[in-house]
């Protein structure tokens, strides 16, 4: 992953503002800090190849970063190497790993919904990959195009999903769909 990360910072002349981690894992790492346990975990890509997910365990609280845009068409960073059909995996992982009490922390979030919840707000999201992937499937079997598959204005069931900006919208995301299953 660093090298993904060092090369899109020397495309952008911004490698010597570059932080780099000093403690890499690969899994899992976790370490105690006072009465609290933290444990971070890798699954594999999503957002990027390096998103992890911090459970601070005793207060029973999960950061998810770049995981969780509530309520936002997320952002699939494919330059990162990300992966919009795994992402679903990693949130059906975490709805089973984690209880009902967990409070969740999100990256990004519609200022309607915020950026903390609980599991039925990563559930919001986790549903929405299946519906990207239903959509484009449905129109890969009736031989749509790729551009009329991704013209759909609005995801069923999905109406308060914001975009912002090409990256960040629907159409992008039903591309992105569209051709990894292209591939796969």
């Amino acid at each position: 992953m660093y090298l993904v990360y060092s090369e899109a910072a020397k495309k952008q002349g911004t490698l010597q503002k570059q932080v780099y981690a000093n403690t890499l894992f690969d899994t899992d790492w976790s370490k105690r800090i006072g009465d609290e346990i933290i444990t971070l975990t890798y699954q594999g890509p999503a957002h990027t190849n390096g998103d992890s997910i911090t459970h601070f365990e005793n207060a029973n609280v999960v950061h998810m970063g770049d995981l969780i845009f509530n309520r936002i068409h997320p952002f699939i960073d494919i330059s990162a190497e990300g992966s919009i059909l795994h992402w679903r995996e990693i949130l059906d992982h975490t709805l089973n790993k984690f209880d009902d009490d967990t409070i969740f922390i999100f990256g990004h979030g519609n200022e309607k919904y915020g950026v903390t919840g609980g599991k039925k707000d990563v559930h919001v999201l986790r549903d929405y990959f299946e519906a990207l992937q239903e959509h484009v499937t449905q129109g890969m079997q009736k031989s749509l195009s790729r551009d009329q598959i991704t013209s759909l204005k609005t995801l069923k069931g999905f109406e308060d999903f914001k975009s912002y900006g090409e990256h960040f919208s629907l159409s992008y995301n039903l591309g992105l769909t569209y051709d990894a299953l292209k591939k796969s």
